[in-house]
């Protein structure tokens, strides 16, 4: 149960329930040094944007200055007497904030990174408000969305959990809610749960070792007991071993029909193919049109169906050409034709009880 002052909170944020946010994947996967307070600062200047999506008829070609007026202002930080105070310090670390450690090579071997700064002006008037102009160089993960994977964050979110690693830990889960699963299902080394949720190097760690208890109690459970409590959304945590130490965790969200229906009417077919086509090119799979072209000889429910299997023995390194053996395993014939067969027979049983069900209530809507 979330206490009073967090109540009062999400209450005045009611209006967001609906609101998504856009962020490229490789975003998604970068290392954000945000605080909770600059981190809701972020997603209230991205809800304000119209990024250039697939098929859309209106977009932002180049970003504009955003307003957020003082209401609103004041009520993200609370309105007392250390409101001024808090929000000077927030912009002011906000105009140094930079996303760190994106990727910009689709080869995991490859060193290369990228430090954007977010924000080119913040300016604050009593009798306005919040005025923000987000970096030129960000355009490529806010704004030119057309071409590349990209994610729909519900906004709400931000304001539903007070912790930075929950919202991370949402962020990196939601990254795959277009899966047809009830599960989303990811599995994380520790030093990748370093890098997403802006650790140090020596956080959690004694003489060279991990402590463990230490980083699941605050990095994993705190975390996924807050996103329960407080989101629609179940998430839970099992920990990865490796020659008998704790390697990593795998964690997982657990959604209810209704959500995934919702979260179905949110994103459309080409949102899906975009982002699977993503997963095939991190993987490694070359050159860049053999993902699409398997997509569309395949299928996307047998290519989800291959990754959901093949993804968690990917993390743990066991192959020297993981393009190539997904590849393979997606082009393995007979295994799909007998997973397409059974899938139809499930298919046809499932439509078969609907008809039924609708000749024994034929009035029920």
């Amino acid at each position: 149960m979330a206490n009073k002052k967090e109540e009062e909170q999400q209450t005045k944020f009611e209006h967001l329930n609906d609101v998504m946010v856009y962020q490229a994947n490789p975003l998604i996967e970068s290392r954000k040094t945000f605080s909770m307070n600059e981190s809701r600062l972020f997603f209230l200047g991205l809800q304000r944007l119209r990024p250039h999506l697939p098929n859309a008829k209106y977009f932002d070609d180049e970003f504009p200055e955003i307003h957020i007026d003082t209401k609103e202002i004041i009520d993200l930080f609370g309105g007392n007497k250390r409101f001024y105070t808090e929000l000077r310090k927030t912009c002011e670390n906000m105009g140094t904030k930079a996303i760190r450690d994106i990727n910009v090579s689709s080869d995991k071997n490859k060193p290369d990174f990228r430090v954007v700064p977010v924000f080119r002006k913040i300016e604050f008037r009593a009798s306005e408000g919040l005025t923000i102009c987000f970096n030129i160089e960000t355009k490529p993960y806010l704004l030119e969305l057309e071409d590349i994977p990209y994610t729909k964050f519900p906004l709400n979110a931000a304001f539903q959990v007070s912790s930075t690693h929950a919202l991370r830990l949402l962020e990196l889960l939601l990254q795959h809610k277009n899966m047809p699963t009830k599960k989303i299902v990811r599995n994380f080394t520790i030093e990748e749960l370093r890098r997403y949720l802006n650790l140090k190097d020596d956080a959690y760690m004694i003489d060279g070792k991990l402590k463990v208890s230490s980083f699941k109690k605050n990095v994993i459970d705190k975390p996924i007991e807050e996103i329960n409590k407080k989101t629609k959304y179940k998430v839970s945590a099992k920990t990865l071993l490796k020659g008998g130490r704790t390697a990593g965790y795998t964690i997982t969200m657990e959604r209810s029909e209704e959500i995934i229906a919702e979260e179905r009417a949110e994103t459309t077919p080409e949102e899906n193919r975009s982002f699977l086509a993503y997963r095939l090119r991190r993987i490694g799979i070359k050159p860049d049109y053999v993902p699409d072209k398997l997509i569309q000889e395949y299928g996307e429910r047998w290519i989800e169906h291959v990754l959901m299997k093949i993804e968690p023995l990917l993390k743990e390194g066991r192959y020297s050409n993981p393009g190539g053996f997904v590849r393979s395993v997606i082009e393995d014939r007979e295994e799909y034709e007998k997973q397409m067969k059974y899938w139809a027979e499930i298919d046809a049983a499932a439509r078969m009880k609907e008809r039924d069900d609708k000749l024994k209530n034929p009035y029920k809507e």
